[in-house]
């Protein structure tokens, strides 16, 4: 396990991670490797707003297990950028629950573009936090 976790939580690690319609497949699937390879040191539950298949912003779908609101909480839970993120920034029950989990997470991670989501929960507010250059200015007037 990668020295830094291991500092703060003991395995297996509860890891949560996010999907939505437009997620990145590299902002997703990227983080989900290297847990994968710690060698059942880790427990990753994908959930979105509904189980099922969910289209990325690439085409290919990742597969909910279960729902944001069948979550309780993780030890780390992943937020993935993608163009999605621009969509999911006004739907109220999707930031509602994603909020809710954060509070309940003990680390919350996010790619590129999820900062943004994180930041429309209002928990970065009063924070310092940065996203991907190109939209920074639109994180910032939409959840400064």
């Amino acid at each position: 396990m990668p020295e830094a976790i291991a500092k703060h939580i003991s395995p297996p690690v509860q890891v949560g991670a996010v999907l939505f319609d437009g997620f990145e497949l590299l902002d997703f699937y990227g983080p989900l490797e290297m847990f994968g390879l710690m060698e059942g040191d880790a427990r990753i539950t994908v959930m979105a707003q509904k189980t099922g298949a969910v289209k990325s912003a690439a085409g290919p779908s990742g597969m909910a297990d279960a729902t944001l609101k069948d979550a309780n909480g993780f030890d780390i839970l992943l937020i993935p950028g993608g163009i999605g993120t621009r969509t999911q920034m006004t739907n109220a029950p999707f930031l509602a629950e994603l909020k809710r989990l954060a509070e309940a997470s003990r680390i919350v991670a996010t790619v590129c573009t999820g900062s943004f989501l994180l930041a429309r929960t209002g928990l970065l507010d009063g924070r310092k936090a940065t996203t991907n250059k190109r939209v920074f200015q639109l994180v910032k007037t939409n959840a400064p």
